[in-house]
């Protein structure tokens, strides 16, 4: 409970109790509840993964997929500040927010999304509602060709002081979630809600 003071033309109220509501969010560290790689239907669970994973190893994938229904709530990994919010292309709709993990400067990508709920210059906290996944940029046409489901895009960059986003070193965004992906691509725990799935 939280005690709210209440001050009338210079007299004081007794304390109101309010209650607190309580907002169900992810774990620490992932964009939505509950995790999952997406399966692509060329390269398997492993074509969601970052790095040379698709067209049998001949070509780079920059981030990860994460299968969800669109629509569904995305949150902010970590505390940052927005630096994009708008189209890139192949990309649709998309998300970049500048952020530190154990003092690393980097910067986090939500692409393919519905809507975006910040702007460029918000600051946000970790668990805050900042976006929509949807199916914009590439996506869609790769979901109408059946070649891929629903997912996000998750791309995870070096902040380097004179490049920009799109010059900056990519990084694998597994290495900054909370939930762990295991050989098979299947989630395997998470390491700050310590239940496995």
């Amino acid at each position: 409970m939280v005690s709210i003071l209440f001050m009338t033309a210079g007299c004081e109220q007794k304390p109101k109790e309010v209650k607190t509501v309580v907002e169900r969010k992810p774990c620490s560290g992932d964009p939505c509840f509950n995790p999952a790689l997406a399966m692509q239907n060329g390269s398997g669970m492993n074509g969601a993964r970052f790095g040379k994973v698709r067209d049998g190893g001949a070509r780079q994938h920059d981030g990860i997929d994460l299968q969800m229904d669109m629509g569904t709530s995305l949150f902010a990994m970590y505390d940052g500040y927005v630096v994009e919010a708008g189209k890139r292309s192949g990309y649709g709709n998309c998300l970049v927010y500048l952020t530190k993990f154990h003092g690393q400067p980097i910067y986090i990508m939500y692409a393919h999304l519905r809507s975006i709920s910040v702007a460029v210059g918000d600051v946000i906290k970790a668990g805050d509602l900042i976006a929509l996944s949807g199916n914009t940029g590439n996506l869609e046409v790769a979901i109408y060709q059946g070649s891929v489901k629903a997912h996000m895009h998750l791309e995870v960059r070096e902040f380097e002081i004179d490049k920009t986003f799109s010059a900056s070193a990519r990084l694998n965004p597994e290495d900054f979630m909370g939930t762990e992906f295991g050989a098979s691509g299947r989630p395997v725990y998470d390491r700050d809600c310590h239940h496995a799935f």
